[in-house]
């Protein structure tokens, strides 16, 4: 596969950082439902963790999730999907980084996925392609957002996106991936520039779409990282190729109506949270990615009057999470530990959020929305109480080639961060307060 054609990838960093001291001394409990773990019995590899990265704790408190989580409202009762294209997770490294930052259970069910003759997707038999880091770092990043969740169906292809996604993702809404049960969140990293679909595929992503509104309709929330080459999703990345592609294209299915298209963000050690881009380094070309799509070239109605210099069109991305510095502290047995980052861990930490701000709702017999695009972005231009549920991002761009003049952060909606981070404890609260705040069909 060439480097054009290759399916986006999280930019990830190795990295093995020897730490004199145990764990657990100044690490607390990501949820208050279990003992602690005493830190004599914490798996070896804890004490390498590198001391540079973000542990879920942080990340948990940086989202306003960490009062959520302390309340009970931390995933259980609530099901998530991750879809992985030839990568497949080290379940007992997965299980080891749980313990390393005191999260409860195990709630991995990994599954090989083929579509048959009939075009369905079916649970198989047979060998996974080896762990990778992108994989172990999507079910590593929902469980900070979700860390007590019942299950994590990790759903594992050795096909190609364009030809298998549209099965996998009916599979997911019909339970038949699921042992029957029904979703509430589902993940996806992979994915490539919007002409590759059709390229290499005609029709696939219209066959795509069609399945992400069935899911929709169905009350599943989709979350797709936004890309790693901001607004170049073409462009070989994470590295800076001489004559490649840098036309503005966005990526799909991050482009799609049907999902929330999750961006990047960074943090300073000045605490500055600014858009995701490295550029700055010598031969990198990572941001998170933004701008206009060209295949989906009506603006959607709840982005209408959104950027109105622009072209008409689907924004991206909706809202942005942490997808570069100080990075993700993630654990896997073939790497033991790696600084994560790119939007691809940005999808599934915001997915796990969703999936514990769903149990809060469904404590109080809250209805979920169906889609929830309206709901934030009404929130995002709403009273005092709904406002506070974002952090607008004003600082940087995804800018990664100067040819390209585009995506700048300013005041409200942007296309380098969408309606910027989200602030989880607020966001429940506007839920919870304001009369009527969703009338969906599907009430979980």
């Amino acid at each position: 596969m060439s480097l054009r054609h290759r399916p986006t990838r999280s930019v990830l960093l190795a990295v093995a950082i020897l730490v004199t001291t145990l764990l657990g001394v100044d690490l607390a409990s990501a949820v208050d439902l279990t003992p602690a773990v005493q830190p004599q019995s914490l798996p070896t590899v804890c004490a390498s963790r590198p001391s540079t990265t973000q542990t879920p704790q942080e990340i948990a408190n940086h989202y306003d999730l960490a009062e959520i989580h302390k309340n009970g409202f931390d995933g259980r009762g609530r099901t998530a999907a991750i879809i992985e294209f030839r990568e497949s997770v080290d379940d007992s490294a997965f299980n080891d980084w749980r313990q390393c930052f005191g999260l409860p259970g195990d709630p991995l069910d990994q599954r090989l996925i083929t579509v048959d003759g009939s075009g369905d997707a079916v649970v198989t038999t047979g060998g996974f392609p080896a762990s990778g880091n992108e994989a172990q770092g999507d079910v590593e990043a929902l469980s900070i957002g979700a860390p007590n969740i019942d299950r994590i169906y990790s759903l594992v292809s050795t096909g190609a996106e364009e030809t298998e996604l549209s099965a996998i993702i009916d599979g997911i809404t019909n339970a038949s991936l699921t042992d029957g049960r029904r979703v509430d969140v589902v993940s996806l990293s992979f994915g490539s520039c919007e002409t590759n679909w059709n390229d290499n595929n005609p029709g696939a992503i219209d066959r795509t779409e069609q399945a992400l509104q069935r899911l929709t309709a169905a009350g599943i929330w989709f979350f797709k990282a936004a890309g790693d080459a901001g607004p170049s999703e073409c462009s070989p990345h994470p590295h800076c190729i001489t004559g490649s592609q840098r036309d503005e294209m966005m990526n799909y299915p991050a482009s799609s109506p049907s999902v929330i298209s999750v961006g990047g963000t960074q943090f300073t050690p000045l605490d500055t949270i600014s858009v995701w881009d490295s550029a700055s380094i010598p031969t990198r070309c990572g941001a998170g990615g933004g701008g206009i799509s060209n295949h989906f070239s009506t603006t959607p109605i709840w982005q209408d009057g959104l950027i109105p210099d622009k072209p008409a069109g689907r924004r991206v991305p909706d809202v942005s999470a942490l997808a570069g510095p100080p990075g993700y502290a993630f654990l896997n047995g073939s790497d033991p530990w790696f600084t994560g980052e790119g939007t691809s861990f940005a999808a599934p930490l915001y997915a796990g959020a969703f999936a514990s701000l769903r149990t809060a709702l469904a404590s109080q017999s809250i209805d979920f929305p169906t889609d929830l695009h309206p709901l934030l972005y009404s929130y995002a231009k709403g009273s005092d109480v709904d406002r506070a549920s974002f952090f607008d991002v004003v600082v940087g761009n995804n800018r990664i080639y100067p040819e390209v003049d585009c995506c700048d952060a300013t005041d409200g909606y942007d296309i380098a961060s969408g309606l910027g981070e989200l602030r989880f404890s607020k966001l429940l609260t506007a839920l919870t307060t304001a009369p009527g705040p969703a009338k969906p069909a599907f009430t979980g």
